[in-house]
């Protein structure tokens, strides 16, 4: 073998492990951003009686939805299942399903037990109601 023939025969290999290379971070790429790429949008208003979180999910149920509030730390996950008619093939997919979960951390002024939730044309909302005895503090009289 001369060595023309090795550096040829030395390229062909090394581009087939390129395209390997790149084949295998493609396939690890869409696999990891399938699984995580999916949050929902959400924006946090304040008033002077109450918060509101408002976050889109176009394409979910209610059922699909849940809250949970632990250590002051409002959680909402669900998941959004995008389904095509059988008799369609995808040709180009930008929107994105799969499971979520968002959590906020409430200030302390947080009414919890007040806590109320709607879901209304995909816009999920949650008020988030001030406490009063926080919101009016009265002065504690020294003795």
């Amino acid at each position: 073998m001369d060595m023309q023939d090795f550096s040829a025969d030395l390229e062909k290999h090394i581009t087939k492990i390129g395209k390997d290379v790149q084949t295998f971070v493609e396939r690890i790429t869409e696999e990891f951003t399938a699984e995580t790429a999916f949050s929902p949008l959400a924006d946090v208003l304040e008033s002077e009686n109450d918060f509101q979180l408002k976050m889109d999910i176009p394409g979910c149920e209610k059922e699909d939805l849940t809250i949970s509030l632990k250590n002051s730390v409002l959680t909402i996950s669900g998941e959004r299942k995008i389904v095509t008619e059988e008799s369609y093939v995808i040709k180009k997919s930008e929107r994105q399903d799969g499971t979520f979960s968002r959590s906020f951390a409430l200030p302390d002024d947080v009414s919890a037990a007040e806590i109320k939730a709607s879901f209304k044309n995909g816009v999920l909302s949650v008020i988030l109601p001030k406490s009063s005895v926080l919101r009016n503090p009265t002065n504690i009289k020294i003795d």
